[in-house]
């Protein structure tokens, strides 16, 4: 018989965590383990639209990169793959010069609402004295690929 989804311990208000660890629900890692799985959802929202091949490559590599983060939350991610992408994109668009207003085009809309889970993930993180550095540059990424969606969107 395959193993059951459900243990019933979460019926009494504590999960448990990889590793074996019994926490309660109310613990503040698992409130930031979900939104941690919050954000690998809303990345996967935006990428289940898009048509673009190599910002769908990306955005799997960042969901397994906070796959990893959620398994493990203490280890660094090297955030140097980003800050390339990052350069790569924000060379190909205009500078800022006005606040923007998520909403013009779909994929963008979703990058920019897995920009606010991300950053609300790292305000968690930074709480449980995990700071860390890839989520802060996730942050910028998911920010300036929204720009580039609505500023190419004839592509995506």
């Amino acid at each position: 018989m395959k193993k059951k989804i459900y243990t019933r311990q979460g019926d009494q208000g504590f999960t448990t965590l990889l590793g074996g660890k019994t926490v309660a629900k109310s613990d503040p890692i698992v409130d930031a383990l979900g939104d941690l799985d919050e954000c690998i959802a809303a990345i996967g929202l935006a990428r289940a639209h898009l048509k673009d091949k190599n910002m769908q490559e990306d955005l799997i590599v960042i969901q397994k990169n906070l796959s990893a983060l959620a398994a493990h939350p203490e280890n660094k991610i090297d955030a140097q793959d980003l800050e390339q992408k990052i350069d790569a994109m924000q060379s190909k668009l205009e500078p800022l010069d006005r606040f923007i207003f998520p909403g013009t085009h779909p994929i963008s809309a979703a990058l920019h609402f897995a920009r606010t889970v991300v950053r609300r993930l790292e305000r968690k993180f930074v709480s449980l004295d995990l700071p860390n550095a890839y989520l802060n540059r996730l942050s910028d990424y998911l920010f300036v690929a929204a720009r580039f969606v609505e500023r190419h969107s004839s592509n995506f």
